[in-house]
Order: C-alpha cells, then sequence, then structure tokens
C-alpha cells in the first residue's frame, strides 16, 4: 500500500520491479501531504 509521498514519488521503480498491484492509502497520504487530520474538524 502506498501511504507515504515519498512512496508515490517512486511507485513506477517499485512497480516495474517487484509488485503488479498498487493500492493508495489514501486517509495517510492526504494527511501527509495536505495536513489535513480526518479526525479534526478544522
Amino acid at each position: 500500500m502506498v501511504e507515504t509521498p515519498s512512496a508515490v514519488m517512486i511507485i513506477e521503480d517499485i512497480y516495474n520491479e517487484v509488485i503488479s498491484f498498487v493500492s493508495f492509502g489514501t486517509n495517510d497520504l492526504t494527511h501527509l501531504v495536505l495536513g489535513i487530520n480526518r479526525n479534526n474538524e478544522r
């Protein structure tokens, strides 16, 4: 599962060599990229 911005940046390399399926962890990825926590209303 891709959950960090750094993993997104190298996903092509990972995909070509290791895996054949990608799942994005949007909750963690959104939190890390935008600084938005789904448990915080603001």
